[in-house]
């Protein structure tokens, strides 16, 4: 190659597929033969793990973030995404890019694909079923009709047929998806279409729907070899472990992620590059077709690992549930964030950065983004670097120190989102030879669901206090209205009548107010009112309440040693809004055995009325 170095942006979905572990530690090894540099950033979704649309588009959001003009290539391993997501998300970001891009297991128009060889493969299993176990009758259980491999197996079985002079119309392929549960339900159908004549053999486009069917089979009393063959493809594991072993199809994915980064370099190089690259896969040929394992599996050791594993979940889901549990008592997100930090997950990697919008610490003031978070909106909530938190608000600061020395890394991307609503996103930063992810997957889905609901009660808890406030509050000059006198003045009155407490209630009266506002205008008038209520409020005592109580009256209490704290309360209103030549009359009541708040205000609004009669005379002419 003619640079020394490659920059490389891994689109996948999920953290666990085909470019990952293995391939990836196959592709680092292959850039140091050749003297290589090598780069490479997984930009992770999740999507479908949800039948939610909202959630899926937060999970693709993370491809928002990748920044096409940081890299010199492109590699996808999007083949289960739905194809409007890729058209809508993955399509753009290649287009504006102007850099090579390479697909894996997908073929997409103009771009360059790089796979096994499935045809060959499916084509060698069908050749080994025919003419080593002399089978006629088969049946395929396919992946989805959608997804550019399983298309692939399912022709070369259609080809197959053809080439051993058989119809597929006696020879069915049924179509499903990758999962368990296709094969269940595939073989049940076969079963009852078939009235229990199962065909000689059954090839399933991978060990998981194999394993699906053999479970359905052996529920109905059938088994393989004896009553049919069945076989398997990609050797991830499920295939050796169970009983029988299943005849499969693996692939040395070191070699392939060898190969995947001659194809790249290649494709940055400018040479010349087939449309398609493929590595063949290797026959397994196992017990489910009546052929002798090549590995005899040590059950005894198998077992004592299944024990280990057990162990292992049950820590794993305690500690998990633990978290949860944690969590679901936390009231803001700094002690949320603060409770997280103390669990390992961000402790087993080399570096860990969460970053949130700041509008997650601020519920309800925040309209988050569908697409990413603004860069001025950034904040860090933890950054683990070697194990040890490193405590930092610089966000350019963490970001030089996660790409710092990235040779020989790998840097894992994913969003944070609540439903399609973009709060943040996770990097995670591992050495390329020892890539173990611990449980980011199960930590990341319980940080999302548990962040949610904190979220959304702190936001409708904001939202209620607001409607509380607009609710009890006059708007014009924010201390209390005349519902929150009725509702909730009136009761805390009542309680210190029950306790014994003297209180002081007291009227105050704006002077010539109408005159103010048919000389001034209404604007000054609202100015008066608000400074009159803003005096008494300030005033108050930290026990008492007051109320605008209609028009430009007002309304307080509060409880009182003596009779003399009530009227210098009174005298001190007044000389402060005198020194604003605001003029106010006021009158001073007490409780009374028997009597009631309204009684009480009653009883003021008529002292008010004495107060102003004195210094104006009648006061329906100096309102």
């Amino acid at each position: 190659m003619d640079v020394e170095t490659i920059n490389i942006a891994l689109l996948t979905e999920g953290w666990t597929r085909f470019a990952l572990m293995s391939s990836l530690k196959g592709m680092f090894a292959r850039a140091k033969e050749r003297g290589i540099d090598l780069f490479v950033t997984q930009f992770c979704s999740f999507g479908e793990a949800v039948r939610e649309d909202a959630y899926n588009q937060g999970e693709y959001s993370v491809y928002n973030l990748v920044d096409a003009s940081y890299f010199d290539a492109i590699i996808l391993d999007v083949s289960d995404m739905p194809m409007n997501e890729i058209d809508a998300r993955i399509f753009p970001l290649i287009r504006k890019s102007n850099i090579p891009v390479l697909a894996l297991d997908s073929k997409f128009p103009g771009i360059h694909t790089f796979g096994q060889n499935n045809k060959k493969s499916i084509e060698e299993m069908m050749d080994h079923l025919y003419s080593k176990h002399n089978v006629r009758s088969f049946a395929f259980f396919g992946g989805p009709s959608s997804n550019f491999e399983a298309n692939a197996r399912a022709r070369a079985y259609a080809d197959s047929l053809v080439r051993f002079g058989l119809n597929q119309m006696d020879n069915p392929i049924y179509v499903g998806n990758f999962e368990y549960d296709s094969g269940f339900k595939n073989m049940e159908k076969l079963i009852f279409e078939t009235s229990g004549h199962l065909p000689g053999a059954i090839v399933c486009a991978n060990d998981r729907i194999a394993i699906g069917a053999l479970e359905a089979a052996r529920k109905r009393g059938y088994t393989s070899p004896k009553d049919f063959i069945i076989t398997g493809f990609d050797n991830y594991g499920q295939a050796e472990r169970y009983t029988p072993q299943i005849t499969t199809v693996g692939i040395d994915r070191f070699e392939a992620g060898k190969k995947m980064i001659d194809v790249v370099c290649d494709l940055v190089d400018g040479k010349e590059v087939p449309e398609f690259t493929y590595i063949d896969g290797k026959m397994i040929y196992r017990e489910s077709c009546g052929c002798e394992s090549e590995k005899v599996l040590d059950y005894r050791k198998y077992a004592m690992d299944s024990v280990l594993t057990d162990f292992k979940n049950d820590h794993k889901r305690n500690r998990m549930t633990t978290m949860m549990a944690d969590l679901s008592l936390l009231n803001n997100f700094e002690g949320y964030f603060k409770a997280l930090a103390e669990y390992p997950y961000f402790k087993q990697v080399e570096s860990c950065l969460i970053s949130v919008d700041k509008g997650l610490f601020q519920p309800g003031t925040t309209t988050f983004s569908t697409k990413r978070v603004p860069v001025e909106r950034e904040a860090i909530a933890l950054y683990f670097e070697n194990g040890v938190q490193v405590h930092t608000d610089s966000i350019r600061e963490i970001r030089k120190r996660m790409v710092r020395s990235m040779k020989d890394k790998v840097a894992f991307v994913s969003s944070l989102h609540f439903g399609k609503e973009v709060v943040g996103y996770i990097i995670v930063r591992e050495n390329a030879d020892n890539i173990v992810l611990p449980d980011f997957v199960d930590a990341r889905a319980r940080f999302i669901f548990q962040g949610e609901s904190l979220y959304k009660t702190l936001k409708y808890s904001e939202l209620s206090k607001t409607l509380s406030e607009l609710y009890n509050n006059d708007q014009l000059t924010g201390i209390h209205n005349r519902i929150f006198f009725d509702e909730e003045m009136v009761p805390a009155y009542d309680k210190l009548i029950k306790k014994k407490k003297r209180c002081a209630v007291f009227f105050i009266d704006a002077d010539n107010f109408k005159n103010i506002n048919d000389t001034y205008g209404h604007n000054k008038g609202d100015l008066i009112l608000k400074a009159i209520a803003k005096t008494i409020d300030q005033a108050l005592p930290d026990n008492g309440d007051c109320c605008r109580f209609g028009g430009d009256e007002f309304v307080a209490y509060f409880p009182i040693r003596d009779d003399e704290e009530g009227y210098e309360y009174a005298a001190n209103v007044e000389k402060t809004l005198l020194e604003k030549d605001i003029r106010v009359s006021i009158g001073v009541a007490f409780s009374e055995d028997g009597a009631s708040l309204s009684d009480i205000v009653n009883n003021a609004d008529k002292e008010m009325y004495k107060v102003k009669f004195k210094k104006y005379g009648d006061r329906r002419r100096n309102k």
